[in-house]
């Protein structure tokens, strides 16, 4: 269904600085909901982008800067990783600390959709590892400056998606089920919101951590290229209703309002759709489940000791 439109167009809200906001991080996986979200003019000091394919670094327009700056009204810095792999995630967090040990927010918005099943390097499904397992790698890494900031902000983007989802940890990369695009999609939505709650229970179980709050966010149906790859009678389909979806533009509104305003201060844990918090599906609130998952997640990217967030004592 259509969302309602926003109470405020965060294009041309008039700056708010509820934390004295020093830098704004925001991640994107693809041209998308990031690039209006990031339009707001108090995401305006510097930028974090995401691609998921090598070959798309080489092909960035020259003058990205200066239309990241025209937007943003700002000097944003562009950092270029790849998502689905966990060594460009780690390169391109490692430079991004040594210039900015300071985060306040960040914002995961990655949403691949593929059409085929593909892999990367070390044999992980794509879906999941640029959807899941790269934002995953991604926070744990950022989570030092995270930590300097007084009241830091993650955001994961999800979807409703997350209710026609599943969460097999005996075969998370499909090699034993057919592989159904929109069903693998939903799968890694799913996985998103239990990644935030589990990740909110460790965040607030720790004193240096506790300032840090996570929420999930259904940005709703967007117009934003997603699916145009998809063969046959599918890529018709969304090719009809393509005029119904929101804009861009709508579609960052809960983004944004989740990682600036200070109505949220404190809140973490949630799922979001058209900024208020809403139960997700019954299956995406199995605590246990997120915790199997978060613990395959860390072997599959390979965290190091150090770089893990202890689970919050047993019944908290």
């Amino acid at each position: 269904p259509m969302d309602d439109p926003p109470t405020s167009d965060p294009a041309t809200t008039e700056p708010v600085d509820p934390y004295s906001l020093d830098q704004a991080g925001l991640v994107e996986l693809f041209e998308g909901l990031g690039q209006p979200a990031f339009r707001a003019k108090q995401v305006r000091d510097w930028l974090v982008k995401g691609v998921d394919d090598p070959a798309d670094m080489a092909n960035l327009p020259k003058d990205l800067r200066a239309r990241l700056a025209e937007v943003t009204g700002g000097r944003p810095e562009l950092f270029l990783l790849d998502l689905s792999e966990p060594d460009s995630v780690r390169e391109g967090a490692a430079t991004l600390l040594a210039k900015h040990p300071r985060l306040d927010v960040l914002v995961n918005n990655a949403g691949a959709y593929l059409p085929e099943r593909r892999e990367n390097s070390l044999g992980h499904e794509l879906t999941l590892a640029a959807n899941h397992l790269g934002p995953f790698l991604l926070t744990h890494l950022l989570l030092p400056a995270l930590q300097v900031a007084p009241a830091a902000r993650v955001v994961n983007l999800s979807s409703v998606a997350h209710a026609q989802g599943t969460v097999d940890l005996d075969d998370l990369h499909r090699t034993r089920r057919s592989y159904v695009p929109l069903s693998v999609y939903a799968d890694s939505k799913l996985a998103n919101i239990h990644f935030t709650a589990e990740l909110a229970r460790r965040l607030s179980a720790r004193p240096d951590t506790a300032h840090i709050t996570a929420n999930a966010v259904h940005p709703g149906v967007v117009n934003t290229g997603f699916a145009q790859d998809e063969p046959g009678i599918l890529q018709k389909l969304f090719a009809l209703v393509r005029p119904l979806f929101l804009s861009p533009d709508r579609g960052a509104d809960t983004s944004v309002y989740l990682a600036l305003d200070p109505a949220v201060d404190g809140v973490s844990g949630e799922y979001f759709v058209k900024r208020r918090a809403r139960p997700p599906a019954r299956h995406a609130r199995d605590a246990e489940l997120a915790r199997r998952l978060w613990e395959a997640s860390e072997e599959l990217v390979s965290l190091r000791p150090e770089e893990r967030l202890a689970p919050p004592p047993a019944g908290s």
